[in-house]
């Protein structure tokens, strides 16, 4: 495995990938990725599984340095999906926040294993081989659910207020939709963590070309999720992934192609067989709140 013992420059800050070549790809890899934004971003997406009250209270397990308190903070939620987020300003670093939670009850599960492709505008189904951009129909309603909810959370601040965005598990696959209709010119980073795939080929080229400037998919070992839906489905990542091959060693890790979202050196290199995986991100048990 690539080691890259990562030095990072701040709490969102400068990049402490190894920036050497991934075996087999015959590029360089770029120097963006930060363990301490890695890190921050994991404990705002644990944060978001935590109750409205204790977010509201800042007295979440997880709300605690290196996070602050987060001022004009909004809770996201849906009744009918029981899906659920939020959005906050960190006064400390001038960012805009915005993580989503995974999923917690049998509601989001139901729509979770919606696994046909649509058009996310008109909500047509997608033919098997469809080539426009297609994405999770489950995964994509729960998402729209919060839509209108989110905009008026970021419309509290100024447009110029870059946002952070994470999530882990759907939340992941929700923060990846956020940041794919937001854009580059909101969007200054998006960690995801045990991201399911979101879409078709046509989406993973599409988010890839909204130019995010650091957007990277965190997996873990063996979590059986980055791996659903099948890629036979016609189901694709969108670049980059880091991946964390170890249970608990957050130094060793592999940043992976930065334009095939399925690296073979990567997740998809090991057999997906280990549920516990999925809970445990940059050290902390991610859903544990």
């Amino acid at each position: 495995m690539t080691a890259a013992a990562g030095a990072a420059g701040g709490i969102f800050g400068g990049g402490s990938s190894s920036g050497k070549v991934s075996p087999g790809s015959g590029e360089m890899l770029p120097a963006a990725f930060s363990l301490a934004a890695a890190t921050t971003s994991a404990l705002y997406s644990a944060v978001a599984y935590c109750s409205n009250a204790t977010i509201a209270s800042w007295t979440c397990s997880f709300c605690r340095p290196p996070l602050q308190p987060l001022q004009n903070a909004t809770y996201l939620y849906n009744s009918s999906t029981e899906t659920a987020g939020l959005v906050g300003f960190d006064a400390a670093t001038s960012r805009v926040i915005l993580s989503f939670r995974g999923t917690v009850t049998t509601e989001e599960w139901v729509e979770d294993f919606d696994l046909r492709l649509v058009d996310p505008v008109s909500g047509a189904l997608c033919g098997p081989n469809a080539t426009v951009v297609c994405v999770a129909n489950g995964f994509y309603f729960e998402f729209a659910s919060l839509r209108a909810q989110m905009h008026a959370a970021l419309s509290l601040f100024p447009p110029s207020a870059p946002i952070v965005a994470t999530g882990h598990s759907l939340g992941a696959v929700m923060a990846e939709y956020a940041a794919w209709e937001l854009g580059a010119g909101r969007i200054e980073s998006l960690y995801t963590f045990g991201t399911p795939r979101g879409g078709n080929p046509a989406f993973a080229r599409s988010f890839q070309g909204a130019g995010i400037p650091a957007a990277f998919r965190v997996t873990h070992g063996e979590d059986p999720v980055p791996h659903l839906p099948p890629e036979f489905f016609n189901y694709r990542h969108p670049p980059q992934e880091v991946f964390f091959p170890d249970l608990n060693n957050w130094t060793d890790f592999r940043v992976c192609s930065p334009t095939n979202g399925e690296d073979g050196t990567c997740s998809d290199s090991v057999a997906p067989i280990l549920p516990f995986f999925h809970n445990y991100y940059m050290g902390i048990e991610i859903d544990a709140c």
